[in-house]
């Protein structure tokens, strides 16, 4: 399983996972298509399908370019009520080609879905972005793909620097996922036990030093963990 970095961050985001059969999932639409085909190596017959997390233009404000390269999105409802993509509900599992990809709640400021996404030639990966808790524990997965936003220290020390105002930091606090809680949360999935690596993904630019969130979930979890940063690959064992 290959995993391409198309965008991860605030100015959009896109990833796709490749199979070893050649199979492409695409998640998120938040970049252009022309973007997405390139990364892709023009392989747009080999996508089987697309899911965004929520509505949010940075995740979903390229969804028509992707119906017109003749790709299927699925979402959350507020997603297909808005883009006319498919809809798919929490706990049931839908099928991408070879994928199997079950929704799951996560907390935003609008309603948005984390994924479990199963290969059979691969296992289970966990990808949930633009949260700022979960509820949803889920274990054994050999592959996470977590929001790590910014770190409390970072964010405190913006706002005393007068680079970020208070009501923006309060905003990021309830929408986005802390360094220090996405530890903690992979401690309670257990990651130490069969994860094989971590993907840190919307990473703030102000507000968290990618090479520092490494550094700590390695030292904390024992996994080998990588930051998504735009045009990042990494062949997932």
């Amino acid at each position: 399983m290959k995993l391409i970095v198309i965008g991860s961050s605030s100015k959009g985001n896109a990833y796709a996972l490749q199979a070893a059969s050649g199979e492409i999932l695409l998640l998120e639409a938040g970049r252009p298509i022309r973007e997405v085909k390139k990364a892709i190596g023009y392989q747009t017959n080999k996508v089987v399908g697309c899911i965004v997390s929520h509505v949010h233009g940075d995740h979903a404000k390229y969804i028509p370019e992707y119906f017109s390269a003749g790709i299927n999105i699925s979402s959350c409802e507020e997603v297909a009520n808005r883009y006319l993509t498919d809809k798919m509900d929490i706990g049931k599992t839908y099928s991408f080609g070879s994928f199997k990809v079950t929704p799951f709640a996560v907390e935003h400021d609008v309603t948005n879905y984390g994924y479990l996404v199963f290969h059979p030639g691969f296992g289970s990966i966990f990808f949930a972005t633009d949260c700022y808790n979960l509820h949803t524990i889920i274990k054994n997965c050999r592959t996470y793909l977590m929001e790590c936003n910014y770190e409390d220290s970072l964010l405190n020390k913006a706002i005393d620097d007068g680079k970020t105002s208070v009501s923006q930091a309060d905003r990021v606090r309830l929408s986005h996922m802390s360094l220090e809680h996405a530890v903690q949360f992979l401690q309670q999935c257990e990651v130490d036990k069969s994860t094989r690596q971590i993907i840190l993904i919307h990473g703030s630019s102000r507000h968290l030093q990618p090479e520092n969130a490494i550094c700590k979930f390695q030292q904390v979890l024992g996994v080998p963990t990588y930051y998504a940063s735009k045009g990042f690959t990494l062949d997932l064992i």
